[in-house]
């Protein structure tokens, strides 16, 4: 990971324009504060050395704001020095739900298969399983299904 934060760096200043530092800022908050902090906070933006972070609710602004000071140590750190003056808190406990969805979709696709099929399972397709009367052969419908949606989606076609 190490290797990854320097070449970060030396990327962000060797392209050094805006668009590379907004591209960049999310890597290095996430990696800056943690992946415990990460998961309670979601990048927004980045404009005019402004670091723009949403948390789920007044309680996280409050002490993140208090904390906002190393906070801007520790991006600048992965990002360059001078990168950030200042991180504003924004309560969007929406976006936070979100960026944490698509960290577990990662996890999910280092798991096991089985696992990863039945991630597949969606509301309407236990609709559709609901029909079935027999319990084993909805189990087995299920399973069949979501493997199958597993196979379209790997192969690209989902």
């Amino acid at each position: 990971m190490e290797n990854i934060s320097r070449a970060l760096k030396n990327i962000v200043k060797e392209f050094d324009t805006p668009e590379m530092l907004q591209a960049a800022a999310p890597a290095a908050w996430n990696r800056g504060v943690g992946d415990e902090l990460s998961r309670h906070t979601a990048f927004v933006r980045l404009h005019n050395k402004r670091l723009f972070i949403a948390v789920t609710d007044q309680m996280w602004k409050k002490q993140l704001t208090k904390m906002s000071e190393r906070l801007v140590y520790l991006v600048n750190r992965e990002l360059g020095n001078g990168s950030v003056n200042f991180i504003e808190f924004i309560v969007n406990a929406r976006l936070v739900e979100i960026e944490g969805a698509k960290d577990r979709s990662f996890e999910i696709a280092d798991t096991d298969p089985e696992q990863r099929s039945r991630s597949q399972i969606t509301p309407e397709l236990e609709n559709a399983a609901a029909a079935i009367e027999n319990k084993d052969l909805r189990k087995l419908f299920l399973g069949a299904a979501s493997i199958s949606l597993l196979r379209m989606k790997d192969r690209g076609k989902s």
